[in-house]
């Protein structure tokens, strides 16, 4: 249901217990790259979870590093679950 298939890209907005669960799926399901945005006090736990490159959703340069990316993902998962989450 996920939606990954093998060798996917795809980008886990949220880096709290949700993103790490659906980071760690998509390794599970072959994803071939994933990227996260979130708070740069858990990347470490991200690592572990698969993720293959982190954004640090308070960086400068955040927002245009992942449009710049957007056109090669084949799924977003939105896992912050509330609006503002990120702000």
């Amino acid at each position: 249901r996920l939606g990954v298939a093998a060798g996917a890209s795809m980008l886990v907005l949220g880096s709290g217990g949700n993103g790490f669960s659906f980071a760690k799926l998509g390794r599970l399901l072959g994803a071939g790259r994933i990227d996260m945005l979130g708070n740069p006090h858990w990347q470490h736990l991200a690592r572990r979870a698969g993720v293959d490159r982190f954004v640090d959703y308070r960086a400068s340069d955040a927002a245009a590093e992942l449009t710049a990316a957007a056109g090669s993902y084949d799924l977003i998962v939105d896992a912050v679950g509330k609006a503002g989450g990120l702000e």
